[in-house]
């Protein structure tokens, strides 16, 4: 079993780190509809639009954190870090990503699958790295 030096710290950080991640899955697939996931790859102010309705999504999860206090004296990342850098960085992922799958998508269905999850996880890693 592993043993954490403060055990409320790390229960804290973990609901924080889920609450991001859910609100990226809201943000980048749910309020995704089909118009921006078939035109972004080849729209760019399509591409903005759904990296704007992203960074919405993810700034108001940010200030639900901030309202209800529920972070109250913990030490969290502080808000135009992660959204300067997350935003543009969204875009830039997306923007390479997305005009790759369009040519997986007919030739190779394993790779655009595996491309969907790279793309996944470039997005986790801007977020983790924005959040430490």
């Amino acid at each position: 079993m592993i043993k954490f030096p403060n055990k409320e710290r790390f229960y804290m950080s973990s609901i924080f780190v889920i609450w991001i991640l859910f609100c990226h899955w809201v943000g980048d697939f749910v309020l995704q509809n089909d118009y921006m996931s078939l035109n972004k790859s080849h729209d760019w102010m399509v591409l903005l639009c759904h990296s704007f309705t992203y960074f919405n999504v993810m700034v108001i999860g940010y200030f639900i954190i901030y309202i209800t206090g529920y972070f109250a004296g913990y030490q969290i990342p502080i808000l135009p870090l992660l959204f300067i850098i997350n935003f543009p960085a969204h875009f830039i992922i997306d923007g390479i990503t997305s005009r790759i799958n369009v040519k997986l998508y007919e030739k190779n269905r394993h790779r655009f699958f595996t491309m969907i999850g790279f793309d996944q996880f470039l997005h986790f890693l801007v977020l983790f790295w924005t959040l430490s």
